[in-house]
């Protein structure tokens, strides 16, 4: 019944509107003649008389004003149609959103979505994300129109911030409407809250590569990978080791080899230099070994492999030792420890080439979102985009240390790192660390993003050969 009423009202302005306009067209009969509207005052001439002067002289300007007023409430009536109708579509799709947390109840728990990169499967995560994105993107377009006011988007508001804050202020970046964010602070200071528990992790240790070797490009950020150029500056540091080898038979080691991805870059030396080689593959994981002695045999290359956890057993010695970003352990300790392997496993006259993760990238990537949002979004977003940042990697430059996947810190390795602890285990640069470099298209699939006309992200490349071991 309101919208016929608003219907008619809307048709009766725009004939009131037209009226004026037309007004003057009509013919109006003169006095005097049949039908005549004004009867004829003495003295007058036939035809002549005030009130239809007035009248003819009078109309066009009431037909402006009066076109004028029907214009603003057409306006008026528009907006406050167009306002209901956005309204209705909001709460159309916060009704979608509510009907499929209901069919998911870990999404209103509030354990597990206050901690959800560490409670929440891969799976589970995607479609997180999903649901985040979709309610927090509704409440902003809501606070930009004002939509805030009404009992549905505000207990909207308020439930979304009560479950889901954590995700918001990890991608807070996303977001930046000033009313969003004064409504954001306003709950967030408000006694409607709930209690969040942080649960403590269940795993401690490092990343399960039992797993990770199912799917590995999809979830390591890799030298190896096919988003790489075939040839790269670690592809030459192994090649120029094996080829500075004096032996008959050169035995490589690749300490952590995973599922094997060296044998690759093996395949492609030059033939002479190939049939030198005899491969040993080292690694923890059982299916990585089962994965690299595979290849290994696919390949045609004289190989074996010992599923060996280097930070207990000590490798094997060979002529050329490598280990690419094997180096990443749980604690710098764990690092010296993981370098100490690498140094036992060289014999005196052996080459050793390490690729060790960057911690600069960190450092590197911060500044890279600081400059991004605020040349795009503002200083208020950047800071926000950098806040995010760090509330997910917790980065640490004293220990060189951060969670690249939110819940595991690891610790990486700076230019003070690598000097200080290859001494430390004996270990001696032929060279000073170089970069190499991965390309944007690779950075941006592991959450480094994606700043073509800048710097790329790296990790360091250093050729060594021991050393008399530091006291």
């Amino acid at each position: 019944m309101a919208d016929l009423r608003r219907m008619a009202l809307v048709w009766w302005v725009r004939l009131l509107a037209a009226l004026p306009l037309v007004a003057p067209l009509i013919n109006i009969p003169r006095a005097g003649a049949a039908g005549a509207l004004w009867p004829i005052q003495a003295g007058a001439s036939p035809g002549t008389g005030p009130p239809q002067d007035s009248l003819r002289s009078a109309g066009p300007v009431i037909g402006v004003v009066v076109s004028a007023v029907a214009v603003v409430v057409a306006i008026v009536i528009h907006r406050i149609d167009a306002r209901r109708t956005r309204g209705l579509y909001l709460d159309s799709l916060w009704s979608q959103i509510l009907t499929l947390t209901q069919t998911n109840p870990r999404l209103c728990d509030v354990s597990v979505t206050s901690n959800y990169l560490e409670q929440m499967t891969w799976q589970e995560r995607l479609a997180y994300d999903a649901v985040c994105l979709q309610g927090w993107t509704i409440l902003d377009a809501a606070a930009s129109r004002r939509l805030l006011d009404g009992t549905r988007m505000r207990l909207a508001f308020d439930w979304m911030a009560a479950f889901h804050l954590e995700w918001l202020h990890n991608n807070a970046h996303l977001f930046g409407g000033r009313r969003f964010w004064r409504r954001v602070k306003s709950v967030e200071s408000g006694e409607s809250r709930l209690l969040r528990h942080r649960p403590v992790p269940s795993e401690t240790g490092l990343a399960s590569w039992d797993d990770l070797n199912q799917r590995y490009f999809q979830m390591v950020f890799s030298p190896f990978d096919p988003m790489m150029p075939k040839r790269t500056a670690l592809t030459d540091s192994i090649e120029r080791a094996l080829a500075a080898s004096s032996a008959d038979v050169i035995r490589l080691v690749d300490l952590g080899c995973g599922p094997g991805h060296l044998l690759n870059v093996l395949d492609g030396l030059p033939t002479v230099l190939r049939e030198r080689v005899h491969y040993v593959g080292i690694d923890r994981s059982r299916p990585a070994c089962e994965s690299t002695r595979r290849r290994a045999e696919l390949l045609g290359i004289p190989a074996e492999v010992l599923n060996i956890d280097l930070l207990n057993v000590a490798p094997p010695v060979g002529d050329v030792v490598v280990a690419v970003n094997t180096v990443l352990g749980g604690s710098r300790d764990e690092n010296v420890t993981l370098l100490r392997a690498v140094r036992s496993s060289a014999h005196d006259h052996a080459r050793v080439v390490l690729l060790l993760p960057a911690f600069e990238v960190m450092e590197h990537i911060i500044e890279l979102r600081r400059s991004w949002y605020e040349s795009k979004e503002g200083r208020a977003t950047a800071r926000r985009a950098v806040d995010a940042t760090l509330r997910v990697k917790h980065p640490d430059a004293e220990t060189a240390s951060y969670s690249d996947d939110g819940v595991v810190t690891q610790f990486f390795h700076s230019l003070e790192t690598i000097d200080r602890e290859l001494a430390q285990v004996g270990l001696a640069p032929l060279a000073e660390p170089v970069r190499l470099d991965y390309p944007w298209s690779l950075a941006r699939k592991f959450d480094y993003g994606y700043f073509p006309d800048q710097p790329p992200v790296w990790d360091w490349l250093v050729e060594c050969r021991p050393a008399r071991l530091a006291t």
